[in-house]
């Protein structure tokens, strides 16, 4: 899959945008889901089919989803893919990408984790804003784990949000620029980083778990991620 971004300041209206394609299939037929709000009760949980299990919050927002169709054998799992709820936040959560093997075995997926699956569904049902989406994915990936490598976008009418779900618990997000446009593959695009930027949003352990295990790759000072935890580049993960 690949992800699209365009800052407000280089779209013709000023809008800020967010976008995907995937390469599920050149025929992979889609549907278009309106979820409606929903109020729960203490204890209710919200359950996947990979068996990670969280609580509602007491209300979810209206939102929309776009799953494949039942005729590619996803039924009625989550798989939201990509759309907005009725704040005006905007999600894609499909864009996997690929570790190199020190990283994934010092901290490996977790199964019962968060998956692609679960991602957006849960980002648009509880988000108030971009930057809201990517810290509520950041709690569960504290809290939980994640079963895959992946990226996630977010945006609302003022900015977007780029993350980087790494190993079982790590993850770097960043705001996005307003005055640049990206194309994003099946690869960790992020380079060096200044983890205490107010800009920013990191895993506790993203630079000490490189550290420790002797992975961590660095430029001017700051950890440079794609050289820390991607895999290693090739036709499938070149840098665009």
């Amino acid at each position: 899959c690949t992800g699209v971004y365009v800052g407000k300041d280089v779209s013709v209206d000023g809008s800020v945008m967010i976008a995907r394609t995937e390469d599920i299939g050149s025929a992979n037929s889609k549907r278009f889901i309106v979820h409606p709000a929903k109020d729960y009760l203490d204890g209710e949980m919200y359950t996947d089919v990979f068996n990670m299990s969280i609580p509602y919050p007491s209300h979810t927002y209206r939102y929309t989803a776009t799953p494949a169709s039942k005729s590619r054998g996803l039924g009625d799992t989550p798989y939201g893919a990509a759309g907005f709820n009725e704040l005006g936040v905007a999600a894609t959560s499909t864009i996997t990408a690929y570790l190199n093997d020190k990283a994934i075995s010092t901290d490996p997926f977790v199964e019962t984790g968060l998956h692609e699956l679960s991602a957006n569904d849960i980002i648009l049902s509880r988000a108030t804003s971009a930057r809201h989406g990517i810290e509520i994915i950041a709690e569960i990936v504290d809290n939980y784990g994640s079963g895959e490598g992946n990226i996630i976008m977010t945006a609302d009418k003022d900015e977007a949000w780029y993350m980087e779900i790494y190993t079982g618990h790590q993850y770097a997000a960043i705001k996005m620029p307003t005055d640049k446009a990206a194309v994003i593959p099946n690869s960790y695009m992020l380079g060096e980083i200044d983890v205490e930027s107010p800009d920013v949003i990191v895993s506790e352990n993203l630079v000490k778990l490189a550290k420790e295990n002797g992975f961590y790759k660095e430029e001017n000072g700051n950890i440079h991620l794609r050289k820390t935890y991607s895999e290693k580049e090739k036709d499938t993960n070149s840098l665009r």
